[in-house]
């Protein structure tokens, strides 16, 4: 048994499916429900999704419960500055073992739409079926540098994990920094340490890794890198890489064209071609249906554009049509083209909030 109710603008998406195998030993059921607001521009803002499925087999029953909350924040002009997102699991098995967790993380933008910060953190609690229990937590953060050009300068994170049991509690905790070459956009430099603690005993290890970035060629914006490795230290100790490879990177405009790798003898090994990265853009229109529009205000439509080795072609793009009206509910039906080729269609059912 399937049906869908699929909504927006705050209303509530329904899917409900129940399927049998053998139904002396294997039932399973499972019910979605999911809510999405829109701006008056047509951005997404929020996102609200919940899921409960059951199993059941001749050892017994086992539920999972999955909630998600995504928000997303905009500035005055539309450019995304958060997205925060949270979701809760609950499972319980037929044995009798249980499992909680909570999952948020928050990631933050710039003016220019590039990722500043991330930020998550995880707590899971665990009761085993004979009773003993295990807890968890983890957080990270990392942030992104850039430079006046929108160049990425350096990126932190730290992630610390907390695992408790009744043996006692142990603790690591991993910091990495790179750093850019701006020009080039190539590592400079790679640093991490871990530090872990268990039943009172701290040990700690570090590694740190510098590279070697030259220009070689620049013709006509596209430019050629040397890149090779510069030193290794593990523990304050210098270790011998004199054996290691290079490469040369041919870059035009952040992008990567190709890359030719070299023995130390400088014996070509390879070369890796890169074919121009499709980019997208996404417009949002409004319905001009006067029942839309009447009823669904800030309803709107996608179009994409797929932009590829200088040709723009427009890749799809969505109508919609009312295939009903009536005082409880409203049916429409949202075509997607591709090409001027219709590829698929979704119908949607808007009932009439009391």
């Amino acid at each position: 048994m399937h049906t869908s109710n699929n909504t927006r603008n705050g209303q509530t998406a329904v899917n409900n499916t129940e399927s049998t195998t053998n139904s002396e030993t294997y039932t399973q059921t499972s019910t979605s429900n999911s809510t999405i607001k829109y701006n008056s521009a047509g951005k997404q803002t929020q996102s609200n999704s919940q899921t409960d499925s059951s199993t059941t087999t001749t050892a017994g029953t086992s539920t999972q419960t999955q909630t998600t909350t995504t928000t997303n924040d905009y500035d005055s002009s539309g450019n995304q500055t958060q997205s925060t997102s949270q979701t809760t699991i609950r499972t319980t098995t037929a044995a009798g073992a249980s499992n909680q967790t909570n999952q948020v993380q928050t990631t933050k933008y710039n003016s220019a739409g590039k990722q500043t910060q991330s930020t998550s953190q995880t707590d899971s609690s665990t009761t085993n079926a004979d009773g003993s229990t295990q807890t968890s937590n983890s957080t990270s953060n990392s942030t992104t540098d850039y430079d006046s050009s929108g160049n990425q300068t350096q990126s932190t994170s730290q992630t610390t994990t907390r695992i408790t049991t009744s043996a006692g509690t142990s603790t690591q905790t991993q910091t990495q920094t790179i750093k850019y070459d701006p020009a080039s956009g190539l590592t400079q430099e790679t640093a991490q340490t871990t530090t872990t603690n268990t039943t009172g005993t701290t040990s700690t290890s570090s590694t740190k890794i510098t590279y070697n970035i030259q220009l070689l060629e620049d013709s006509g914006g596209v430019k050629t890198y040397r890149y090779s490795y510069g030193s290794y230290i593990s523990n304050g100790t210098s270790m011998d890489i004199s054996s290691m490879t290079y490469s040369d990177h041919k870059i035009q405009d952040g992008t990567t064209l190709e890359i030719k790798t070299y023995t130390k003898d400088g014996v070509l090994s390879s070369t890796t071609s890169y074919p121009p990265t499709p980019s997208y853009s996404y417009t949002y229109t409004f319905s001009d249906d006067k029942i839309i529009k009447a009823k669904l205000g800030d309803y709107s439509l996608l179009s994409i554009t797929l932009t590829s080795g200088g040709s723009t072609s427009t890749y799809s793009y969505q109508t919609v049509e009312v295939l009903s009206d009536s005082a409880t509910e409203l049916v429409i039906r949202e075509n997607t083209f591709t090409n001027n080729e219709l590829k698929s269609y979704t119908e949607k059912t808007y009932e009439k909030v009391k």
